[in-house]
């Protein structure tokens, strides 16, 4: 005859002990990937906390539209959020029920100076991190919100994905670029650095700038506006803003012209030159802009052997002979730098279209000022006419 089950006796029941949520035991029972970062760790961390207790948001700002859209959008920061709105005159005297997790003070309601505000929320609501929000864009005025102490700087422009990612890193305390948070923005593809020591990086960036800084700078160097940096390195033109004051404040000046001056000299930016160098791509779309549009039928002659070098050319569609050489030039190929560069300023043979092609074409010029302005052109010049003299050696042979 089979047993009945045995029940448990009273002395070998468990009783479930009342737990302790701490940011340890939380941490400990999430399932984390392999290789995850730090940041990544207090920011898994800080979500599920924050869906166990209420996250208090206090927004400082004026009554209406904005600040009811604003905080809505407050409020998808975690699963429970109560967002307290207060206008700028009752900051001083306000006393919260329940600290702060977050500050967010709209800098455009004050009238008084920036700074004294930033320091009478950080009396009033300590430790709850100070962001600043704010519909300027400039340089100069980054700098001074972002040396009034406060942990970020959000322009209004941002959309709710960046305004809420950038917030996030600020309550997570990680992702911080001296000072300034910035969401959504890891580094990574061929321009990102590769981890260095702590001495390599005080000898070719004796600045402490960041890689993000570097890039910004990089590109500013290279003549970019601030639109045109964002869309090269895939980011927000108020971002490009934000990284530049801090690039500013770092170096000791106050505009784009000063920087570059310091930053022509840096071993980390002439590295990032010398690499880029190397890379025809990066060196044709840099050329691009500087150069007119020209059409041409087959059998058209560009320039004969002998003649004054006027331009150089870069074939976007077609070929294009040279005869006295037995050489064609394809569709990617620039060519015509000889009789630029050459002490004697003339043509070493005809260029001829074999087929209708298109061309970009450089006045002598423009690309003589680029040689001197712009070390990726004078490189890649370098190659192209060393690359030519070794063809010649072989032809020869």
């Amino acid at each position: 005859m089979q047993e009945p089950p045995r029940m448990p006796t009273p002395q070998t029941r468990l009783v479930a002990k009342p737990a302790v949520v701490t940011a340890g035991n939380l941490l400990a029972g999430l399932p984390v990937a392999r290789g995850m970062t730090e940041a990544q760790k207090r920011s898994k961390m800080l979500s599920v906390s924050h869906g166990l207790r209420v996250m208090n948001v206090l927004l400082v700002t004026h009554a209406g539209l904005f600040a009811d859209a604003f905080a809505g959008s407050l409020k998808k920061l975690a699963n429970r959020v109560d967002v307290e709105l207060i206008d700028p005159e009752q900051m001083a005297s306000h006393s919260p029920g329940t600290p702060p997790s977050l500050i967010v003070l709209d800098i455009d309601a004050f009238t008084g100076e920036t700074a004294r505000c930033v320091s009478v929320a950080q009396e009033r609501f300590a430790p709850a991190p100070v962001v600043a929000l704010g519909n300027a864009l400039d340089d100069n005025f980054i700098a001074m919100v972002m040396g009034s102490g406060v942990k970020a700087y959000l322009p209004k422009r941002y959309s709710e994905t960046q305004a809420l990612g950038l917030l996030q890193v600020v309550l997570s305390g990680g992702g911080k670029i001296d000072g300034v948070a910035v969401a959504g923005e890891a580094v990574s593809g061929p321009t990102a650095a590769p981890p260095t020591s702590r001495k390599d990086r005080t000898a070719t960036n004796p600045y402490g700038l960041t890689v993000r800084e570097l890039e910004v700078l990089f590109k500013t160097h290279e003549g970019l506006t601030n639109l045109q940096i964002g869309k090269r390195l895939g980011m927000q033109e108020g971002t490009v803003k934000i990284h530049l004051s801090n690039a500013y404040k770092k170096l000791g000046v106050e505009n784009r012209v000063q920087a570059i001056r310091i930053i022509e000299r840096l071993e980390a930016i002439q590295n990032m030159e010398m690499n880029n160098a190397q890379q025809p791509v990066s060196v044709r779309d840099w050329l691009l802009p500087h150069m007119s549009d020209e059409s041409h039928r087959k059998g058209d002659i560009l320039f004969r052997k002998g003649e004054p070098g006027r331009a150089l050319y870069f074939i976007q569609k077609g070929r294009v002979a040279l005869p006295e050489i037995d050489k064609y030039m394809e569709e990617g190929e620039i060519f015509g730098e000889i009789g630029i560069f050459a002490p004697a300023h003339a043509r070493t043979c005809t260029a001829l279209c074999d087929s209708d092609v298109r061309l970009f074409c450089l006045t002598a010029e423009q690309a003589r000022r680029l040689y001197f302005e712009n070390p990726q052109f004078a490189y890649h010049v370098m190659q192209l006419i060393a690359q030519r003299l070794l063809d010649d050696q072989h032809r020869v042979h």
